[in-house]
C-alpha cells in the first residue's frame, strides 16, 4: 500500500516541512492569534452578562412556599411569569450579534494568516518575511468591511442552520410521541 502511494506520500512530507517552516519563521501569527482569542473571551463574558441582565427584564410575581422556584429572595418566593416579548428579541439580538463577532474574528484572523503566507513565500526579497503586522493593518484599514460582510452572510446562515435543525427535531419528537 505504502509502495503504491510513494510519490504521494512525499508530496505530503513536503508540505508538512513547508508549514512547518512557516508558523517557526512567523511567531508573530501566535501573537495574533492570542489577541484575537482574548478579544473572543471578553464579548463571550459581556454577552452572558447581558443575558442575565435582560433574564432581571421578566416580570415577576410571587409565588407560595410549596411552589418550585428560580430564585428565593427573603423566604419569598420570586418566578418569572413567563418571558415577555422584548427580553426574547433582545436575548437573540445578543445571541446573534455575539456569533457574528465570532465569525468575524474567525475569519479575520484566516485573513491574517493568509496574507502572512502569501507575504512569507512569495515576497520578492529575503525567503521567509511573512509580514503579520501588515496584514492586521490591511485586513483592519482596507478589506475591514468585505470580512464583516462574508461574516453577516456566514452568521445568517448559521442562523438559518440552527433554526431548521431545531424545527426538525421539534417534529421527530412529536412525531415519536404520536
Amino acid at each position: 500500500m505504502l509502495f503504491c502511494f510513494k510519490d504521494d506520500l512525499g508530496i505530503a512530507i513536503g508540505v508538512i516541512d513547508t508549514s512547518a517552516d512557516f508558523y517557526n519563521d512567523t511567531k508573530r501569527l501566535m501573537f495574533a492569534s492570542m489577541t484575537y482569542g482574548l478579544l473572543l473571551l471578553i464579548v463571550t463574558i459581556a454577552a452572558a452578562w447581558s443575558v442575565l441582565c435582560i433574564y432581571g427584564m421578566n416580570a415577576y410575581t410571587k409565588n407560595t412556599p410549596e411552589q418550585r422556584s428560580v430564585l428565593a429572595l427573603n423566604g419569598q418566593m420570586l418566578s418569572p411569569t413567563t418571558w415577555e416579548t422584548v427580553p426574547k428579541v433582545l436575548v437573540a439580538l445578543v445571541i446573534f450579534s455575539t456569533t457574528w463577532i465570532q465569525i468575524f474574528t474567525q475569519s479575520m484572523l484566516a485573513f491574517v494568516a493568509m496574507y502572512a503566507s502569501a507575504t512569507y513565500y512569495w515576497s520578492s526579497g529575503e525567503s521567509g518575511t511573512g509580514k503579520v503586522m501588515e496584514g492586521l493593518g490591511v485586513g483592519h484599514k482596507k478589506h475591514f468591511g468585505s470580512v464583516a460582510l462574508g461574516s453577516l452572510i456566514h452568521t445568517i446562515i448559521k442562523m438559518m442552520e440552527i433554526l431548521l435543525e431545531s424545527k426538525e427535531d421539534e417534529g421527530n419528537a412529536v412525531s415519536k410521541a404520536i
